[in-house]
This record gives structure tokens, sequence and C-alpha cells, in this order.
């Protein structure tokens, strides 16, 4: 279960397309961290349309643990869910973020978009 130091967020609703603002820091773990990073939570759920993901964009992040040829992180959001995934670019394929690369104090800030 990560903690915090920064949790805030903020989101905008026109018509069916969502806005969605956030800053998130780590101040730590209890536990150990598995899994793969995700922002969960977002206000609505995505349109249930498959094949249609929403995005979003990272504009800052800080953390240690990225593969060598990670070009960036990114993120997106299935059909039907609340959950932006988050991934890390590399130059032949993307990966799932995992909470060990994200680290104790990862900081991540961005917007995603979506449709309902």
């Amino acid at each position: 279960t990560p903690a915090y130091s920064v949790q805030v967020g903020s989101y905008e609703q026109i018509g069916r397309q969502i806005t969605v603002r956030f800053n998130i820091l780590l101040s730590g773990w209890t536990g150990s961290p598995t899994g793969s990073v995700a922002i969960g939570g977002l206000p609505v759920a995505s349109a249930n349309v498959a094949n249609d993901q929403g995005i979003c964009t990272i504009g800052f992040y800080n953390t240690a643990g990225l593969a060598v040829l990670s070009y960036g992180l990114a993120g997106y959001i299935d059909p039907n869910t609340s959950i932006a995934r988050i991934v890390q670019n590399g130059n032949v394929s993307s990966a799932s973020l995992t909470a060990a690369q994200a680290g104790t104090a990862f900081n991540i800030y961005g917007m995603c978009n979506y449709r309902t």
C-alpha cells in the first residue's frame, strides 16, 4: 500500500469528454511493492467501446528504476474502467511500470483524456 506526501487531482466533464489532472508524490510503501503502477479512482468510468482507450500524458516524473531503453512514461485507460495504467515506453515496445521500478519516492503529474 503506498503512502502519499501529495495526492491531488481534479477533473472536468464537457459532454462525454473527461479531462483529469493529477499530482502524486509517494512518501513510501507499507510492505514490499509488487504489481504494476496504476492511478485508480477516476471520477467516471470510460466508455464501454472495444479498442477505444483513453490517453494520459505525463508532464513530469521522478523515478530511479526505469529500464535502460525507456524513453518516458505515459498512460492509458481501457474501456469500461476507472483506472489509468502507467507504462514505460521503449525503443521497440512498451511495458507496465512496476511498483518496484517506481520506488519509494515516486513523483508523477500529468493529465488524462477519455470519453464516457
